[in-house]
């Protein structure tokens, strides 16, 4: 097993992340054994089809975590207070008129 991390931030692009998914696995070892994040900014009406990519590239043995609002707020309800949850907070409760595909930092 390898201690590497790959992130990748989507929205409303299930397909390409699948897309994204099979030519990484399918072309590098160590692409196979990482830790996958998938940084989900999709609607909520589309959130369900990129869910449903990771879950289907879990039944095939790769390891990956979706992340959602749900989960960085669950994150977020979890940490103790200071600096650290500041950080967080600011980095993943930022108003929607200020995301911009792509540019989440949940990776960090």
């Amino acid at each position: 097993m390898t201690n590497v991390v790959i992130a990748v931030s989507t929205a409303n692009r299930a397909a390409t992340l699948d897309r994204c998914v099979t030519a990484a696995v399918a072309g590098c070892e160590i692409a196979r054994q990482a830790l996958w994040l998938v940084i989900d900014d999709s609607s909520s009406a589309r959130r369900q089809a990129t869910r449903d990519v990771v879950q289907a590239w879990r039944g095939r043995g790769l390891r990956l975590v979706h992340i959602d609002a749900a989960l960085e707020e669950a994150i977020a309800a979890a940490m103790p207070s200071g600096k650290a949850a500041e950080q967080f907070l600011y980095l993943t409760s930022r108003p929607d008129s200020y995301r911009v595909p792509g540019s989440r930092n949940m990776a960090l």
